[in-house]
């Protein structure tokens, strides 16, 4: 498993409307937020509990921030 650890952005345009973020907190915490113009983004979740969790994604652009140690990978 390869873990992400650093703020990564995800166009979603005509993708699956779901996918899967696994996540390893190590104490810390991921933050994922939704924008569909590129420049407002709205927080859809922070997750603080290592796993896997579903992520629908609609046709947005996502954000993924890792903070205080955790790690993420998108699938």
């Amino acid at each position: 498993m390869t873990f992400e650890v650093t703020q990564r952005t995800f166009n979603t345009t005509g993708a699956r409307l779901e996918r899967t973020i696994t996540v390893k907190t190590n104490g810390g915490q991921v933050t994922i937020e939704a924008s569909f113009d590129g420049v407002d983004w709205q927080l859809t979740d922070t997750i603080r509990a290592s796993g896997g969790y579903v992520v629908f994604q609609g046709k947005s652009m996502l954000r993924i921030t890792p903070a205080g140690g955790a790690e993420y990978d998108y699938i």
